[in-house]
């Protein structure tokens, strides 16, 4: 019981989570307009990394060489999904940027399977077909779909952000989420320094662009990244990552209230479909008594 009260508690920071990272991709615009990409991420990353060890400097001393290494591997997927991301904003629209990152709710499951050697089951399958697809409707536009050189980078750094929620989703149950939350931004920041030193001009920060980046770097980065950290102990990869693929959808429903963008049929049968890949998602609980989800299979 005690168990499935902590599932649900993590449940519910990933959906926050997913809130976080939903006002995230046109703040992510707007400042790639302002600050290269591995500046913007440097910047973001150190600054999370350094308040977060500041307010959780005891969690340092659960410091191992083990812990260490599989930080360089969180660090180093995360650097990639969120360089490549950040990247690719710059070359295609917020819409599609959204929709195709979340590729992962499709990718977890099978790549979970080859590294942990845990089936997926098929409601995992039939949830991700159904939230896919809800989350194309809402992203994309026009009657045609062609893919631009951002769209491809996009494309990549969703095969990334899934391997990071599987190995993080691993990381998290052996060794303190928070300790390698801090120190996996500390690598997403030392790397996007290194890469931005060699192939980017310094940027003349502004209160115009230091704004957005602050925004980022402790709502999305500090708060939501330590969330996910925190909630993938308890919860399975698969559900994980079709929670945190409505980052779309919140997205989407802030651009409605916030910036009056109109409300479409083709909106609403997106929210559908997203809805029914969670109630599809839920089944096995709702119809029998399995035990604490993060025990299921992914």
């Amino acid at each position: 019981m005690q168990n499935q009260k902590r599932v649900h508690l993590a449940e519910s920071g990933l959906f926050l989570v997913t809130i976080l990272w939903g006002t995230s991709f046109v703040i992510i615009k707007q400042a790639t307009a302002l600050v290269e990409p591995g500046y913007l991420l440097g910047i973001r990353f150190l600054f999370a990394a350094v308040m977060m060890a500041l307010i959780f400097h005891k969690r340092l001393k659960l410091l191992t060489l083990d812990s260490l290494k599989f930080s360089f591997i969180l660090g180093g997927l995360l650097f990639l999904s969120y360089y490549l991301q950040t990247v690719a904003i710059k070359y295609t629209t917020a819409g599609k940027n959204a929709f195709l990152t979340t590729i992962y709710v499709i990718i977890v499951p099978f790549l979970y399977w080859i590294i942990r050697k845990v089936r997926p089951r098929p409601v995992n399958l039939i949830s991700a077909f159904f939230c896919i697809i809800g989350i194309a409707l809402i992203s994309l536009s026009g009657d045609s779909f062609s893919l631009n050189f951002g769209d491809f980078l996009t494309i990549l750094c969703g095969f990334f952000f899934a391997s990071h929620i599987v190995f993080l989703s691993i990381a998290s149950r052996q060794y303190d989420p928070i300790l390698m939350s801090i120190l996996q931004f500390f690598i997403v920041g030392i790397l996007s320094f290194l890469v931005a030193v060699f192939t980017e001009p310094v940027p003349v920060l502004s209160p115009a662009s230091l704004l957005p980046i602050l925004y980022l770097a402790v709502f999305c980065t500090m708060i939501a990244l330590g969330l996910q950290a925190v909630g993938e102990k308890y919860v399975n990869p698969s559900k994980a990552s079709l929670i945190m693929s409505l980052e779309s959808l919140i997205g989407c429903i802030s651009g409605i209230v916030f910036l009056g963008e109109p409300l479409t049929i083709k909106l609403v049968a997106g929210f559908a479909m997203i809805f029914l890949a969670m109630l599809i998602s839920e089944l096995p609980t709702i119809l029998s008594k399995t035990g604490p989800a993060s025990k299921s299979e992914p």
